[in-house]
């Protein structure tokens, strides 16, 4: 440290492998100096990758919903089958049960003891509990 001092300006090198002669050699420039340009380059190479990651993820993001979506469909599509179908046997179920309430209201008719007496029961019970064909 005190040959820095005296001499600020001094040849900085660094040698990677004594072997092949690889190495760095830097003459007028300071150690720290050295240390924040590659700090700098080192930022401005940051950036430049959090800009590309941005760019990436947004393209990713639009995929990823339009996957989505498209799968969603198919669900959506399925529902509303599946709501078709029940809702025809919603419908059938209904008109089953609207005719057994009708046979069980002419039944009860016919049990009745009014109407044991009369020649036209059956006809007039099919009439008053909505059977009647005609």
């Amino acid at each position: 440290m005190a040959e820095e001092a005296e001499n600020p300006n001094a040849e900085v090198a660094f040698t990677a492998s004594p072997t092949a002669g690889l190495g760095v050699r830097a003459k007028g420039y300071r150690l720290v100096d050295l240390l924040f340009i590659l700090g700098a380059l080192g930022l401005v190479w940051g950036a430049w990758e959090l800009k590309a990651h941005a760019g990436d993820s947004a393209t990713q993001s639009a995929a990823i919903v339009k996957a989505v979506t498209e799968s969603n469909n198919a669900i959506v599509q399925a529902l509303k089958e599946q709501q078709a179908v029940a809702k025809e046997s919603n419908a059938q179920t209904v008109r089953v049960l609207e005719r057994l309430t009708r046979a069980q209201a002419e039944a009860n008719c016919l049990l009745d003891p009014m109407m044991k007496n009369r020649a036209d029961a059956r006809e007039f019970c099919k009439r008053i509990s909505g059977r009647d064909d005609r």
